[in-house]
């Protein structure tokens, strides 16, 4: 069976957000980053490890830029509730893998809880937050899990390093003793609210749009050259 993945590049077809009065721009929402989400786990070829009681710190690359964001998390393939005691978003600290800036540390909400439990076969989307983002930066998503679900929902060619530790890490700035995944795992999309003619473009494909043999961490896969002339 051959696997089919959807990757997500931004474009922006007006002049960018901050050089106009907010209050002349009826904003919406935009896809900034997003990935199609498959059954993961060990038995796909994924390492085994133990999502309870765990933190898992993801970084992903967007596209728009905006000064307002919201983050999507799904459990379409679990048989379980997915409960997330806390979801946190950051700044990554240059040149220090897996650690962020710890002042940029910020809580995200489910309806106003800090923690959020996703039903089976269901996606939820976080409450909008201000969190300003460059377009073409990196976003650090850290998240803390209680109780994983089986099977789990991610996408496993995700050519970026996350971060997995025992315990709840959220907020701490480095994670040392972490073990290495080239894996995403529950996190599904990011969007931010854009101008009335902010779009995206969604490339669907099969492996090599999904970076295969592109290098890790290096936002090396062609949708991401695509990106790049789309801003430009």
């Amino acid at each position: 069976m051959r696997t089919c993945f959807a990757l997500l590049v931004g474009l922006c077809l007006l002049a960018p957000a901050q050089a106009l009065p907010a209050r002349q721009l009826p904003l919406h929402w935009v896809g900034s980053w997003a990935a199609s989400q498959i059954v993961v786990g060990p038995d796909k070829g994924e390492p085994a490890v133990d999502f309870n009681d765990a933190t898992l710190r993801q970084v992903v690359h967007l596209s728009l830029g905006g000064r307002v964001l919201r983050l999507r998390i799904s459990n379409a393939f679990g048989t379980v509730p997915l409960h997330l005691t806390a979801v946190h978003i950051a700044r990554p600290l240059p040149g220090t893998p897996g650690a962020i800036v710890a002042a940029s540390d910020t809580p995200l909400t489910f309806s106003g809880r800090t923690d959020v439990t996703i039903p089976a076969g269901a996606e939820y989307v976080s409450d909008p937050v201000d969190f300003a983002v460059a377009p073409l930066s990196d976003l650090v998503v850290s998240m803390h899990f209680d109780n994983a679900p089986s099977p789990m929902t991610g996408h496993h060619g995700s050519r970026a390093t996350s971060f997995f530790v025992q315990g709840d890490a959220v907020s701490q700035a480095e994670l040392p003793a972490a073990v290495k995944l080239e894996h995403w795992y529950v996190i599904t999309g990011v969007d931010v609210q854009g101008g009335p003619k902010d779009a995206a473009i969604v490339t669907f494909g099969d492996s090599i749009t999904d970076g295969y043999e592109s290098t890790p961490d290096m936002n090396n896969r062609w949708p991401d050259y695509l990106a790049r002339r789309l801003q430009a």
